[in-house]
């Protein structure tokens, strides 16, 4: 690897560019009409107790809570 390239500051514009190309290709998804916005970004919305939704769906191995009027039994 070229020294130009062995540093912190480009690693950091590398993986920013990583990231934009992949919020572009999510949007061609939803402009295409393949997904829905909560099916790309849901998952890293942040909650109030400051875990993302995907972790506390996870922690709770993807099972649904009670359904209306039921309770944890």
């Amino acid at each position: 690897i070229p020294a130009r390239y062995a540093n912190k500051e480009h690693a950091y514009r590398v993986a920013w560019r990583i990231i934009k190309d992949w919020v572009e290709a999510q949007m061609s998804l939803l402009e295409t009409e393949m997904v829905k916005m909560e099916q790309i970004f849901l998952p890293y919305v942040i909650t109030k107790s400051g875990q993302t939704v995907y972790q506390v769906m996870a922690e709770k191995h993807f099972l649904l809570g009670p359904g209306e009027g039921e309770t944890d039994a």
